[in-house]
């Protein structure tokens, strides 16, 4: 027991000082320059490696510890979504490793200074070394000054002086009277760390139990309808554009089939992504668009765009782009992962702009075609760009083909989800409408009376559309967007969902989880896709409108903010009365279930990843005994029974002999047996006897046994 409570007080006095040196190396390494480490990051994993270790240290196991490292990097590669957790969990690992090594070498009171010193060196300089790290690195300096003490003065010497300078670098400096604040922010800071530490341990287990009762936030490559939505903030990608801050989609999928169990019919990149330019720019020519007109409707705009929190197969675009990496232009050939980059030129428009409304009805009256000539001039005109560094003549003839072909394409009409009270409904929305620009709006703004929730559940229902529409009446994004486009295929609408990110621009350019969306893109006959916005509480076409409209003749002809006039809408139907009401529409409770669940599966992983791992272990070991020579083999058992006989010396005492641990033997049967086998085994050692096979198995079993 006391050689127990001495090895556990001197695997605490290393973990100090392995602590005190990791925090400081960790605060270096996740300063390098535009570094994928992060401190929060490192420090969790050398948590999970530091407790591992005190783990292995308290069975006296310190063997195992070469499992379980393994172990904890290989549970991370495959509970992680991208490079950036385990790039971190490698590196903390290599840092404990190293750390180790110098920790638990022979000569280690010789080679402990030197990184303490390098530590000093690089860290002292800096003024920006936080007050904690600062304090760490003071800690690992006193433990080489107490290497050089000897005996029980150590442990005495390091958490002494470890806890004053601790305490120290949390002491305010200011001659005000003190408010702790270094103290506060150390709690806090560690509340932080916890809370990040449980947002990325969270996001490991996201995604596992999806198709039960909950949808994680965030971008999916999935059109599965799932329960509420739950889920913490994180980095999905980087969008840092140009321009006034104005909201940007960001279309990653498309589909064009839904049924009762969601999206189906993703649709596959063979042409360009530019290629929506086609139908656009011959509408403008055919409507007559001038420059002028078109300035108070559509901006060109460039962004860059670099992948954070996101693995996906899916190019995570502005639907209206003109221009993109070369090699990007018919898309993605694989996965995505932190880290990828491209910039991208593209349009925005004021869907709400008078101007705009006006250019779709008069391309849809019209509805003529434009030749690749005439899209140059109008695209060099309107927009100084210069088309055929975009989009080839072969590329615009096969893109118009294309969409004169989707006005009739079956999957974009389907009705299959159509019920008879919501073609009904459709009827009554659509009625007295001239034109596909009106119905679809008409469509939008019924949408965005009802109620926006995210627990809502809907996948009980025989038909979750319907019973969004007539039920529940409220939802979130995907119930808004199934709904719309169903009422429009109902109207004689071609229509399809998008699924991306609704981004609002900042300084960072992040675009957050939270900010995944899905939406609705109606094509306007003569023109081309139009965007939908029918999720209530999102912002409207008219909330985010430019406002600007023509000059008056005779000045200059370019466009100036000024109130513009809507044309009245039209008075629509109330939202019907709820029929039914639905009987699962919330996830109330389930998040904690979830989450249990998921843990626990997590926990019978690592176990069976630990019991793979110790099998497999021994097994190597047993292998390698059995192709060791037979006085090797003698050597090697007598080497792990005389580690077990050491237990039942007194503390301090030290066996010179095998035959010196037979007086410390209770049993007179196993004395006498132990006896009888040194003297067989000495015989070999020193007198060369021959290795018998009953001396061979009688050691053998007596390293196996047990000697209380």
């Amino acid at each position: 027991m006391e050689e127990t409570k001495a090895r556990l007080c001197k695997f605490i006095f290393d973990g100090l000082m392995l602590w005190g040196m990791a925090v400081p190396a960790f605060w270096l390494i996740s300063g390098i320059g535009e570094s994928v480490l992060r401190q929060d990051f490192l420090l969790l994993y050398f948590a999970a490696f530091f407790f591992a270790a005190l783990f292995t240290e308290v069975i006296n196991r310190r063997k195992l510890l070469f499992i379980l490292i393994p172990v904890i990097v290989v549970t991370v590669f495959l509970t992680s979504r991208d490079t950036l957790l385990l790039w971190n969990c490698l590196t903390a690992c290599g840092v404990c490793c190293i750390l180790l090594l110098i920790l638990f070498a022979s000569f280690r009171k010789w080679i402990l200074p030197l990184p303490v010193i390098l530590l000093l060196v690089f860290c002292i300089p800096n003024e920006e070394l936080p007050g904690f790290t600062a304090g760490c690195l003071l800690l690992s300096f006193l433990g080489v000054i107490s290497e050089f003490l000897r005996g029980a003065k150590r442990e005495r010497f390091l958490p002494l002086l470890g806890g004053v300078s601790l305490l120290a670098c949390m002491i305010p400096s200011s001659p005000e009277p003190m408010q702790w604040e270094g103290l506060k922010k150390a709690i806090s800071g560690t509340g932080d760390l916890l809370v990040t530490g449980w947002k990325n341990v969270s996001y490991f287990f996201e995604g596992l139990f999806g198709d039960e009762d909950v949808s994680y936030l965030g971008y999916s490559e999935s059109g599965g309808l799932s329960g509420g939505l739950i889920g913490s903030e994180r980095e999905e990608l980087y969008f840092k554009k140009e321009g006034k801050k104005q909201p940007v989609y960001l279309q990653g999928s498309v589909y064009t089939g839904i049924t009762a169990k969601g999206l189906t019919g993703k649709m596959q990149q063979e042409l360009p992504v530019n290629a929506w330019m086609a139908p656009y720019l011959s509408a403008l020519s055919v409507a007559g668009v001038t420059r002028a007109e078109a300035a108070c409707f559509s901006k060109v705009e460039r962004a860059d765009v670099t992948y954070a929190y996101i693995r996906t197969g899916d190019l995570i675009i502005p639907s209206t782009i003109f221009r993109i990496r070369n090699d990007l232009k018919y898309g993605l050939d694989e996965t995505a992962k932190k880290g990828f980059s491209y910039d991208l030129g593209y349009f925005i428009f004021d869907y709400a702009s008078p101007y705009f409304r006006d250019f779709c009805d008069r391309a849809g009256r019209l509805k003529g075609r434009a030749g690749y000539d005439e899209a140059v001039r109008v695209a060099k005109e309107l927009y100084d760009l210069p088309l055929p560094d975009y989009l080839t003549r072969d590329e615009y003839e096969a893109s118009m083909t294309a969409y004169e072909e989707t006005e009739q394409a079956p999957d974009c009409l389907d009705t299959t989800m159509v019920t008879d009270r919501m073609q009904e409904l459709a009827d009554q929305l659509t009625k007295g409408c001239d034109t596909d620009r009106k119905k679809a709006e008409n469509i939008e703004r019924f949408l965005r009376q009802y109620t926006y929730d995210q627990s809502v559940d809907l996948r009980g229902s025989e038909n979750y559309v319907d019973a969004f529409l007539f039920e529940a009446q409220k939802g979130y994004c995907m119930h808004f967007a199934s709904a719309m486009v169903c009422l429009l295929r109902a109207s004689g609408v071609p229509a399809r969902i998008v699924q991306g990110f609704l981004h609002e621009p900042n300084e960072e350019g992040l675009v957050t989880s939270q900010e995944a969306h899905v939406w609705v893109e109606g094509y306007l006959s003569g023109v081309g896709w139009v965007r939908y916005e029918p999720t209530a509480t999102m912002a409207s076409a008219e909330d985010t409108g430019w406002g600007l409209v023509l000059k008056e003749p005779g000045k200059e002809e370019l466009p100036e903010k000024k109130e513009v006039v809507q044309e009245d809408p039209e008075e629509l139907p109330a939202i019907p009365e709820i029929t039914v009401l639905p009987e699962k529409q919330t996830t109330e409770g389930t998040s904690f279930r979830q989450i249990m669940r998921t843990v626990v599966f997590y926990l019978l992983v690592i176990l069976g990843l630990a019991a793979v791992s110790v099998a497999g272990y021994l097994l190597v070991r047993r292998i390698l005994y059995l192709r060791l020579p037979a006085e090797e083999k003698l050597k090697t058992d007598m080497a792990a029974l005389r580690k077990k006989l050491d237990m039942k010396l007194p503390e301090g005492e030290r066996a010179e002999s095998v035959f010196d641990y037979l007086p410390y033997i209770d049993d007179e049967t196993v004395r006498s047996r132990l006896t009888e086998l040194f003297r067989k085994y000495y015989r070999v050692r020193f007198r060369r006897d021959a290795v018998t096979p009953e001396l061979q198995r009688d050691l053998h079993l007596a390293s196996k046994e047990k000697y209380a």
